[in-house]
């Protein structure tokens, strides 16, 4: 999206079907406090957002901030703490972004480590351990730091 004439260009397709070159942006960038990206507005007195999850008052969809689906205007935004609260209030969780399950990254992260602490409980060393997980040693070592605070090789031993 061109941000400052608001117009987004058409594919080779739709330029010959519909015969325009350009159409009208459906979203002002403006209304979106990071530009034109669906961002959570700030806390009262801080710069950190207020939640990972919003709710669109129209659909009755609680979604992740980082969701593929389409961008709801602002004014049908209700930001949300946590998921349980805006189950209360009548919303249900996106079929998409699933925010009632365990997110994606997390759920990698924990397998990884779950993994590598296995074969290196059997003796194999970091560099191969990695190689079996497809992920390079430096992540292999960051993945095993956050989730267990200690480096691999004092894990193995």
């Amino acid at each position: 999206m061109h941000l400052c004439t608001g117009f987004v260009p058409l594919t080779r397709p739709q330029m010959h079907t519909r015969g325009a070159r350009v159409r009208p942006c459906t979203l002002d960038a403006a209304n979106y406090p990071s530009g034109g990206s669906l961002a959570p507005p700030p806390s009262a007195g801080q710069d950190e957002p207020v939640g990972t999850l919003y709710a669109v008052r129209t659909t009755g969809i609680v979604c992740r901030v980082g969701c593929a689906s389409r961008a709801p205007r602002p004014e049908n935004i209700d930001w949300v703490v946590d998921l349980d609260s805006a189950l209360a209030a009548g919303y249900r969780p996106c079929k998409r972004c699933r925010p009632d399950d365990v997110h994606p990254q997390e759920a990698f992260r924990a397998d990884t480590v779950r993994r590598a602490l296995g074969y290196l409980r059997l003796g194999v060393s970091v560099s191969e351990t990695a190689a079996r997980l497809h992920v390079s040693e430096r992540h292999l070592r960051r993945l095993v730091r956050q989730e267990t605070g200690m480096a691999p090789r004092e894990m193995a031993s």
